[in-house]
């Protein structure tokens, strides 16, 4: 169920379907279990050669299920994405989650890298101003002892 519940997830919030697109999810096991279940998602008549989650959905279909764990797209958008099948419609997500995970990592390294790569330059700017301030500590001390 967790991992339902995950992969849902993942394909509502980054637009993508399947690891490497939506023919991960044919002849899976997922697909031979979900071809007479029409409980899973309201599609009534329609096979499922992927979970609807690969279909576009709009911004309330998407909120809907990742608040309240229920799934209530509407039935024009699932007829939408399932009319061409087996190929893939127009309304059907074909772009794989690994990509898109692929790009969340780089841009989480690649934000944590800028940042410590200004801390650097932090420390470096500070121990400078340090090094200047002790310089002309000393100086002034020199200065005053020897006038």
């Amino acid at each position: 169920m967790f991992f339902s519940i995950g992969w849902n997830t993942v394909h509502l919030k980054l637009d993508c379907c399947g690891i490497r697109g939506i023919n991960d999810w044919i002849d899976s096991d997922w697909f031979a279990s979900n071809q007479s279940d029409a409980d899973v998602f309201p599609i009534g008549q329609f096979k499922k050669s992927w979970p609807a989650t690969c279909c576009v959905l709009s911004d309330e279909s998407k909120d809907s299920y990742l608040v309240s764990g229920q799934f209530e797209a509407t039935n024009r958008e699932l007829q939408q994405c399932y009319s061409a099948q087996p190929a893939p419609s127009e309304f059907t997500i074909t772009r794989g989650c690994f990509e898109e995970v692929n790009k969340v990592l780089d841009t989480i390294v690649y934000l944590t890298a800028a940042f410590f790569t200004l801390l650097s330059l932090l420390m470096s700017l500070k121990s400078s101003l340090v090094y200047f301030l002790i310089k002309s500590y000393q100086t002034q001390v020199l200065k005053t002892t020897y006038n």
